[in-house]
């Protein structure tokens, strides 16, 4: 009896852990960047990369990214583990009910 939550929730936490990845250098590439307006002109703008504010969105989103991986992955164990439990009980059950020496009904 394979529990389909378990595959759903290992399956689930690799998923969170690639896109989380991924979607962290996207973010840190993406938002790490300052643009400055010239208080007298519009037109002249300077963006240059501030390297706290991208390492700072770099490495919550891994942190986040890892903790809810931790989470599912946990999850997926403990529900591999309750099924392995379900499945020992499930014979010992079975074989104290073939070597009872009830008379039959």
């Amino acid at each position: 009896m394979f529990s389909k939550y378990r595959g759903l929730c290992k399956g689930l936490s690799i998923a969170v852990l690639v896109l989380g990845i991924f979607g962290s250098f996207i973010l840190a590439g993406t938002y790490g960047e300052v643009t400055r307006v010239s208080l007298y002109s519009s037109t002249t703008t300077i963006t240059k990369r501030d390297v706290g504010l991208t390492v700072g969105i770099f490495v919550s989103g891994m942190f986040s990214t890892g903790i809810l991986y931790v989470i599912l992955a946990g999850l997926s164990e403990a529900l591999e583990y309750l099924e392995m439990l379900s499945k020992r009980d499930y014979k010992n059950d079975t074989n104290s009910l073939l070597k009872s020496e009830l008379p039959p009904l």
